[in-house]
């Protein structure tokens, strides 16, 4: 059991403990009892003095710093630290230069009455750890174990993040879907206008891909969209924006270029599809893309506008023979 941390009379920083006081009324077995039981809880309890001295400690709050009651009564919150990082046990202090640290860590030690974080521990625990500032200038420190909450809240992440990733990806390319293409599509349009930049915005269109349902299988044909998507993927900017509109239909909202670049592009992309060895896949066949295109040249375009004229530009492709890049601007428009 701990010692009585205060006189008959006084008790830490001077609070009274008579008449009025903190344990007025109380039996010295009440308060050994109060004291057992600061000690057994599992929450970490302390008091630093004016000087951020530790002049009690729970065994939880001492062990918060690697060591004992004893071992850590006495000694100053920086003299502890130092201990902490000089044998590497208790809180986790990452950092090459401890001095930088410290320094750091006394501009906000005090500053406030009262002041909660979080901190980790060298053996995987999370603490919230608690000061509060008395009149007289000692310190109280509680601390709670967190690290349950903290291995929910990562869950609850990680689950968060998969829901997001389904919500927002096509299930068989792993691209975006059609919600999410149009939804990321309008930022980058919208950023294009504002800054009086072009855009282009591709249609494509996977020719004759039913043959390829009907001759291999559905299973063969969910490959094929796969290696396509995979060599149109390949060919495009990372801040350009892909998506599976639905079935073997794709678009591609290309920022910032205009018409030589965006016919540029398009054709890049036909040659990459044109070049895909499927392997056994579908040996001796190899699938070709249509490809419509609009462009916006700095014009207050919205998204809707481009989808229209890429869509009237790729039926003009189809009706061209397919495999084959046409931009609405060219479709007698």
């Amino acid at each position: 059991m701990l010692p009585m941390p205060c006189s008959p009379k006084k008790g830490p920083g001077g609070i009274d403990c008579e008449a009025g006081g903190i344990s007025a009324g109380l039996s010295e077995k009440t308060l050994r009892l109060l004291l057992e039981a600061m000690e057994i809880t599992a929450d970490g309890i302390g008091i630093f003095d004016p000087d951020d001295r530790l002049i009690f400690s729970n065994s939880a709050n001492a062990a918060l710093f690697g060591l004992t009651p004893q071992q850590a009564q006495g000694k100053t919150f920086e003299e502890l630290v130092r201990h902490c990082y000089r044998e590497h046990v208790g809180i986790n202090i990452e950092t090459d230069d401890i001095e930088q640290w410290l320094a750091m860590a006394h501009q906000k030690r005090r500053r406030h009455r009262y002041r909660s974080f979080q901190t980790d521990m060298l053996d995987g625990r999370w603490v919230q750890l608690t000061e509060q500032l008395t009149e007289g200038g000692e310190m109280f420190t509680f601390f709670t174990d967190i690290t349950e909450q903290k291995r929910i809240e990562r869950k609850l992440e990680r689950l968060t993040a998969k829901l997001s990733t389904q919500a927002n990806t096509d299930d068989l390319t792993g691209i975006n879907n059609r919600r999410n293409f149009l939804r990321l599509a309008q930022q980058e349009v919208s950023r294009c206008r504002r800054a009086g930049r072009d855009c282009a915005l591709l249609v494509i269109d996977v020719d004759f891909f039913k043959l390829v349902n009907d001759e291999y299988g559905h299973q063969v044909g969910d490959c094929v969209l796969c290696n396509i998507t995979a060599a149109l993927s390949k060919e495009l900017r990372e801040y350009d924006v892909l998506g599976r509109l639905g079935g073997e239909e794709f678009a591609a909202l290309i920022p910032e270029n205009g018409t030589v670049q965006a016919l540029e592009v398009a054709e890049r992309l036909r040659k990459a599809v044109v070049s895909i060895d499927h392997g056994e896949v579908c040996d001796g066949l190899r699938p070709t893309i249509s490809v419509g295109l609009a462009v916006s040249e700095g014009a207050g375009i919205a998204l809707d506008w481009l989808i229209s004229r890429a869509d009237q530009a790729l039926y003009r492709a189809k009706n061209a023979g397919r495999n084959c890049c046409v931009l609405w601007s060219d479709a007698g428009n």
